[in-house]
């Protein structure tokens, strides 16, 4: 099994000063968080209370527990409201390829972008395998989850969807700066 994803309160996107706190659904999982924008571990501050943010700051959480896988990462901004920062993703699907068609997106962060993470359901029936750098396929949700990245950088994120030939209904969300950035939603 594998630990939920932990949740704040007040909602990520709320203005500073503010006192974050954090939970977890699976009982007895231990929350661990950083300030830095770096993935947390074991290593990583332990959540034992309410975190009280003077200025803007991003926190990323992480739950464990033992012989549990830990849950996804989660990623919060509080600070001063988010500029919308237009930023364009595009998913295209290789069917050429000789093994299995190759989903990819292309993503173009907005000049003010601090922070991008794009979310694919693979549909049933299709696994995905060969995930780019900085993504996870978590098979018990059927899900990929890239991100969340830092910056401004463009990014190719993608990967190959194994099962069997056919047209499968596809769903995609994207944020960005912790805003909504958009969903794609159809068939492949």
């Amino acid at each position: 099994p594998q630990v939920a994803t932990p949740v704040f309160s007040p909602a990520s996107g709320s203005n500073v000063p503010v006192n974050a706190t954090i939970s977890c659904a699976t009982p007895g999982a231990a929350i661990y968080y950083t300030l830095d924008g770096s993935l947390p571990t074991q290593a990583s501050s332990q959540y034992a209370g309410a975190i009280h943010l003077a200025s803007a700051s991003t926190i990323r959480a992480v739950g464990f527990t033992n012989g549990w896988t830990p849950s996804v990462a989660a990623v919060a901004y509080y600070g001063p409201p988010a500029t919308p920062v237009n930023a364009r993703v595009t998913r295209s699907v290789d069917a050429s390829s000789p093994t299995a068609p190759v989903v990819t997106f292309s993503v173009t962060p907005g000049a003010n972008a601090a922070c991008v993470a794009v979310t694919e359901w693979v549909p049933a029936g299709l696994v995905a395998t060969s995930v780019t750098a900085g993504g996870n396929y978590i098979a018990s949700n059927n899900v990929v989850l890239w991100g969340p990245f830092f910056g401004t950088n463009a990014l190719v994120l993608s990967y190959v969807a194994m099962g069997q030939p056919g047209t499968y209904p596809v769903r995609a969300t994207w944020s960005v700066d912790g805003v909504g950035g958009g969903e794609a939603v159809g068939t492949n």
